[in-house]
């Protein structure tokens, strides 16, 4: 019992229930995962606190810049990851649990950039294009060769591309239109250039591949059972009526 207690002390960002230890990390990436008022919420926020609650384990989660918690993530043993694009190049670094929320990745421009027409991924080298260190995209892009600027947020990328100092900026539909309203702009002024389909489908909630099969299995199992409730359907709505399960 002490050296359980010394281990829960020594370890604040992660809990020991249930036999086992896990660490959780997340980013700022509204409205998936942000704090309103100090308090830590969003989509995928609310269902993991559910996961955690029917598997009896206290809330503890981490946030980090997205580089920090995905490299995090990477290389720790027993870390539970979310909101996370899965992706080829994703793919054998994590266990994965199950599908969060429904999403669209796609580039950003400014509407009066008649310019700008993109209908392959070597038309996207022509541009100059910026999205954070890291992102799903981001590696995408590395894979031929088309430079990224590298940014540290979503809000910071759309003010690049408001000013003009960059022609294109990447994200997740729904975080770009949120981060519009706190920035106060107008999506009026906004349009998408280009959808990855590849990268469109649904944020994920993963473990580091060597995390125990047996933790996987348990927040696998909780989370199936808690996408079959109402309540599921009620927070996918909560924050944007057009999403769907």
């Amino acid at each position: 019992m002490r050296r359980i207690l010394i281990g829960c002390w020594f370890l604040l960002s992660s809990f020991m229930c249930q036999g086992y230890e896990i660490q959780i990390v997340t980013e700022d990436f509204a409205p998936y995962s942000y704090k309103e008022n100090g308090k830590l919420t969003g989509i995928s926020v609310e269902i993991v606190e559910s996961l955690l609650e029917q598997l009896n384990l206290p809330s503890n989660i981490r946030v980090y810049p997205f580089k920090r918690t995905i490299e995090l993530a990477k290389t720790r043993k027993n870390t539970l990851i979310f909101s996370i694009i899965r992706s080829e190049e994703r793919e054998r670094h994590f266990k994965w649990v199950g599908r969060l929320a429904p999403i669209t990745t796609a580039l950003f421009k400014l509407k009066q950039r008649t310019d700008i027409n993109i209908q392959s991924i070597e038309d996207i080298a022509e541009f100059r294009i910026s999205d954070i260190q890291g992102s799903a995209v981001w590696e995408h892009l590395k894979r031929y060769d088309i430079e990224v600027l590298e940014i540290p947020s979503t809000a910071q990328n759309i003010q690049m591309l408001k000013l003009g100092r960059i022609d294109l900026t990447s994200t997740v539909e729904l975080n770009f239109y949120h981060t519009l309203r706190v920035l106060d702009y107008s999506p009026k002024e906004f349009e998408v250039a280009y959808v990855f389909d590849e990268l469109s489908s649904h944020l994920w909630l993963a473990f580091n591949k060597d995390t125990d099969d047996k933790i996987v299995e348990d927040f696998r199992e909780a989370l199936q059972t808690f996408k079959t409730s109402v309540m599921f359907k009620s927070l996918l709505k909560k924050y944007n009526p057009n999403l769907n399960d």
